[in-house]
């Protein structure tokens, strides 16, 4: 039920929609662990066409320095709303999104995010239910739904992929179907 609850809340705040889109994209950047100030994330998400960039328009140039002001203020607010609750700490999936608050060299205070994994490094990066891994089963040839039609002579292929978890158990699936001496046919013709 706790995911279900962290859905709702992205669901009733779609900044957190977005602070989730950011944090797979800093996953794929590799700066999980490194504390990202908001140019750091602009930089980022200007590479992935499908993320928002607060305070542009689709057609921005990021180059001009006043339109990467209005990104960078739009980045900050966007992150603002993902922290309103008084906490200086989101999570949303796997991940945990901290927010700190450091000064820069001119003394004004700046904030800084870091995100982390909450899968350890020896955990698989996603849960079992929802991996797309295929594990093999082998199919009696009357069961084989790629011969029992026709198809070419793959019987060098003789697995077949099916979701993790289901079993492999396919009870009466090959009824119906029968093999002669040199193609395979449905019983049916």
């Amino acid at each position: 039920m706790e995911g279900h609850r962290e859905t709702q809340q992205r669901m009733s705040n779609p900044a957190l929609n977005w602070l989730r889109d950011v944090a797979l994209a800093v996953r794929n950047a590799g700066k999980m662990d490194k504390w990202l100030r908001a140019h750091n994330i602009l930089d980022l998400v200007a590479n992935w066409p499908d993320i928002e960039i607060p305070g542009t328009g689709d057609d921005s140039d990021l180059e001009d320095d006043a339109t990467r002001q209005k990104a960078l203020c739009g980045i900050g607010r966007r992150l603002g709303l993902c922290f309103d609750n008084g906490t200086n700490e989101v999570e949303i999936g796997d991940m945990t999104i901290l927010r700190q608050t450091t000064q820069d060299d001119a003394g004004r205070d700046r904030n800084e995010h870091l995100f982390k994994s909450l899968i350890s490094p020896s955990s698989p990066e996603v849960p079992p239910s929802r991996s797309p891994i295929k594990t093999p089963i082998s199919l009696s040839p009357a069961m084989d739904p790629i011969h029992s039609f026709g198809g070419d002579n793959l019987d060098s292929m003789g697995k077949v992929g099916i979701d993790a978890g289901t079993s492999g158990d396919l009870g009466n699936a090959g009824v119906g179907l029968e093999e002669n001496s040199s193609t395979k046919t449905n019983s049916g013709n």
